[in-house]
């Protein structure tokens, strides 16, 4: 597919290192990543590795500037992310000293604190927790695939970059018989929730995310659970 001056076409193994760059680059709200890119880029190596035939590149003047990372089983990639990239990636995070960085240790506190801030005791002994656990399940079971989507410079944004790789990502989708997809964002994604909006995702579950509020300027951030059907 062919629009003004970029294309959207399947991703090739020589987009690897593009892809890797522009989520290191986009991945953490929208800006570049803080810390080690090697291991962030890392997030992207089931879809490029094990799921490469349910991604997408958009290439303008022969460079990738934004891509679609998709699944078509959710539980799957879960299973292999957990039984067979997991390990490989806890090591390769020790080797470079990951775990010794005073940063990390930080990041740690704020996620344990943001857990205790979003269920009270009284909510986790109620069972709240896995009632949650239950309600996301159940949604990732009703639509069975997702997707990531980046754009890497900001001056390319809003351009219907992004329209177009979720476009041929459906179209893709309803080739392989697949019911439905789901997405996650925060409330502080204002430029990509409208369009999701637009492409016909519906916000099915919204969460507190109190460990995000010192990472952005516009505080509280709140992280949704987006779905589509596709017949």
């Amino acid at each position: 597919m062919e629009t003004n001056r970029y294309i959207i076409r399947k991703y090739r193994p020589e987009d690897r290192e593009a892809v890797r760059n522009i989520f290191a680059d986009a991945s953490f709200y929208g800006a570049p990543i803080e810390g080690d890119r090697e291991l962030a880029a890392d997030f992207t190596n089931y879809y490029t590795d094990r799921e490469p035939e349910s991604a997408f590149v958009a290439e303008m003047d022969g460079r990738v500037i934004g891509f679609l990372l998709g699944c078509l089983d959710t539980e799957r990639k879960e299973r292999i992310c957990k039984n067979e990239l997991a390990r490989p990636h806890f090591y390769k995070a020790l080797r470079r000293g990951y775990y010794f960085q005073f940063k990390t240790f930080i990041n740690l506190i704020r996620q344990t604190w943001g857990r205790v801030q979003l269920f009270s005791l009284r909510d986790i002994m109620g069972g709240e927790v896995q009632k949650l656990l239950k309600k996301v399940k159940a949604i990732t079971t009703e639509y069975p695939a997702h997707l990531h989507i980046f754009i890497g410079d900001p001056s390319l944004r809003g351009k219907g970059i992004g329209k177009a790789l979720i476009e041929n990502y459906f179209a893709y989708l309803r080739e392989h018989g697949i019911s439905g997809v789901h997405l996650g964002t925060t409330s502080h994604n204002k430029q990509a929730m409208p369009l999701y909006l637009r492409c016909g995702f519906e916000i099915l579950l919204k969460i507190r995310y109190p460990y995000a509020d010192h990472l952005v300027p516009d505080p509280p951030v709140y992280s949704f659970l987006l779905a589509r059907k596709l017949n």
